[in-house]
């Protein structure tokens, strides 16, 4: 039995031929000139037959493994990534398709652009074989950072934004975002790392230059002063100036009546800088006390505070004063206070209304009465009463008991509070008898009468008679002719 060869290859054929007889017949059953192909070392057994009998030979067909099975790595990558293909073998001689790339080492670091098919053939003197890998390539974002500036000022914030991405990282600080805000003190170069929807990475950069703020300065001619008192202000460090009064000079004047907050805001290069200066205002506030209306022929009592020194329109220089005024006077006070090592005036004035008395009167409905006879008392001029015998109505009915006069006095105030008097009397009579009257208007005789009498009046005359209880009696009308 002769063999094409005595060892193959996994995967290759290898041709037996056997001589010396007419026939043959494999142990497999195949007939003379056979190829095989044995995936493992293999014996193999012919028959020969002619006219004398059958023999027998044998062979063997030794099997040699691959010598590459395998690559092994990963199948994707990012663009830019580089990856490593190592062959799983044995061998001593490594062809890498399609760098035309030979080694004797089954390791390749590859970082294809685009997607690719690495073939590796190799090789260990006997066998060769073939294994292909497929590497794909992802690609990465294409980051782009917009800025709010490129040239921020000290302290002033700058916006960044980020596009081109799924999701990002902020450096320095390593917070997550679209947008990060960041206040540089001085040139600062930011990062972001953007990831896609393959998870593959790309850096982006922005460099955010700073500029210095001016130091702006404000001067005040005074900080503490009296209300009303003008001060100068000038601001300084800086090319141009904007006051939170509106004014854009370096220097202001003004006459503050408050304490006020003065800002000034200073430019220079496109940066800006704000200094503040408080102004203090001492504005002592003056009150008077007292009354603001009186009767007339009352005093008032008027006192200032709270303040240091005083003066008063009268001349006065206390904090108090009484005055009696006739008429409606206005008075008025200055005053000096001290504060915080600084004096400042303050006035202050009251109008004090002089209110007129009522004129009050009082009418009665007789003014001679006899003894045990009613009258009406009224009283005018005010709009509250109050009559000696205690009574407050403005009209009093009363009835004379008394023997002799009787003066009544009445006090009325008016809505200001003022209150008069007056007095009125009351003449009381006993009228027992026909008394004679003062004025020799008619004659009555004989007096005293046993009661008979006699009148006679010079003109017209009304008389009137009632018994000692006040009850009428006869009203007679008496003239020349029927005395």
């Amino acid at each position: 039995v002769t063999s094409s060869t005595n060892q193959t290859c996994l995967g290759k054929t290898a041709t037996l031929t056997a001589t010396g007889a007419l026939s043959y017949t494999w142990s497999n059953g195949v007939q003379n000139g056979v190829s095989f192909n044995p995936s493992v070392t293999t014996t193999y057994t012919v028959f020969g037959q002619n006219g004398c009998g059958t023999s027998s030979a044998v062979t063997s067909i030794t099997v040699a493994p691959i010598p590459v099975q395998a690559i092994a790595g990963p199948s994707t990558i990012c663009y830019g990534q580089a990856s490593t293909l190592t062959a799983i073998s044995g061998a001593n001689q490594y062809t890498f398709a399609p760098l035309n790339y030979t080694a004797n080492t089954g390791v390749l670091v590859v970082s294809p652009t685009v997607s690719t098919l690495y073939t590796i053939t190799v090789s260990d003197g006997t066998c060769s074989g073939v294994a292909q890998v497929s590497l794909n390539v992802n690609p990465i974002p294409t980051v782009a950072i917009a800025a709010s500036s490129s040239l921020a000022c000290q302290g002033a914030a700058v916006t960044m934004t980020a596009s081109g991405g799924t999701s990002y990282t902020w450096y320095p600080g390593g917070s997550n975002g679209t947008t990060y805000t960041a206040t540089p003190s001085s040139p600062t170069l930011y990062s972001v790392v953007a990831s896609n929807s393959f998870g593959c990475l790309a850096w982006g950069n922005q460099v955010v230059l700073t500029a210095p703020s001016p130091t702006v300065t404000i001067s005040a001619s005074n900080t503490l002063i009296c209300a009303g008192t003008t001060i100068s202000l000038t601001a300084g460090g800086a090319t141009t100036y904007s006051w939170n009064s509106g004014a854009t000079s370096a220097s202001i004047i003004d006459a503050p009546v408050t304490t006020t907050v003065y800002a000034v805001t200073g430019y220079s290069n496109t940066c800006s800088n704000t200094k503040t200066v408080q102004v203090s205002v001492f504005n002592p506030t003056l009150a008077i006390t007292g009354p603001t209306a009186i009767c007339k022929g009352q005093t008032a009592s008027l006192t200032a505070s709270p303040a240091d020194s005083y003066t008063w329109s009268t001349g006065s220089p206390f904090a108090g004063i009484v005055v009696n005024p006739s008429v409606t006077t206005v008075y008025s006070i200055s005053a000096l206070t001290t504060s915080d090592n600084i004096t400042c005036p303050s006035t202050a004035s009251v109008q004090l209304v002089v209110n007129p008395l009522p004129t009050v009167t009082a009418v009665a409905s007789k003014t001679s009465v006899c003894r045990g006879q009613s009258f009406t008392l009224t009283a005018g001029g005010a709009s509250n009463y109050t009559w000696s015998t205690g009574a407050t109505s403005a009209s009093l009915v009363t009835s004379s008991t008394l023997v002799a006069n009787v003066n009544y006095t009445l006090t009325g105030t008016d809505v200001n509070g003022c209150s008069s008097s007056t007095v009125i009397t009351i003449k009381v009579n006993s009228c027992i008898g026909i008394e004679e009257q003062a004025k020799q208007v008619f004659n009555i005789y004989p007096n005293p009468s046993s009661g008979l009498i006699r009148i006679e009046a010079e003109t017209e005359t009304e008389i009137t008679i009632t018994n000692a209880l006040g009850q009428h009696i006869k009203t007679l009308t008496l003239n020349a002719q029927n005395n």
